[in-house]
Formats: structure tokens, sequence, C-alpha cells
């Protein structure tokens, strides 16, 4: 055979091997559904944590560093005592 038929057969089967390996993966992954299973991190972390978790990251903070700010400012303040009670 020449050079350049081997190297055709190979190309075209290479490619029916990808073609098939790509159709098993998604196959399975049809089955078995998405992996998603880790809680959710960072600010909005009901529907866009895992994007503000990658946003913090990439920052150089860690992934809920803006939620634990949020949640630091919205603890109430300590009442004030009143001259009364110092009695």
């Amino acid at each position: 055979m020449r050079r350049q038929n081997v190297l055709l057969t190979a190309f075209l089967l290479f490619s029916l091997v990808m073609i098939i390996w790509l159709t098993m993966g998604i196959t399975y992954g049809l089955k078995h559904g998405p992996r998603m299973d880790a809680p959710p991190v960072g600010a909005g972390a009901g529907a866009t944590g895992g994007a503000n978790a990658i946003g913090e990251w990439m920052a150089g903070n860690k992934a809920n560093a803006s939620a634990k700010e949020k949640e630091q400012m919205e603890v109430p303040a300590p009442p004030n005592p009143t001259p009364d009670s110092e009695k």
C-alpha cells in the first residue's frame, strides 16, 4: 500500500472511533444526569452561586467572601443600654 492510502485509512478510522466515543459519552451523560450535587456557594447562591464563587476565587478571595461580608453587615447592632438598667 502506498503511504497516502495508509494515512487516509488511519484518518477515516480515527474519525469513526471519535464519533463512536462521543456518542457513547453523550449516551452515558443522558442516562446518569448532571453531577452538580455540591451546595451553592457565594452571594446569590440560589441561582448564580457557582458563577459568583468562580468570580470571587479569580479575584483572590474565598469563594464565599462576598456572602460573608453581606452577612456581617446584616447583623443587627446590640441595643444600647438605658440609664435605668445600670442601677
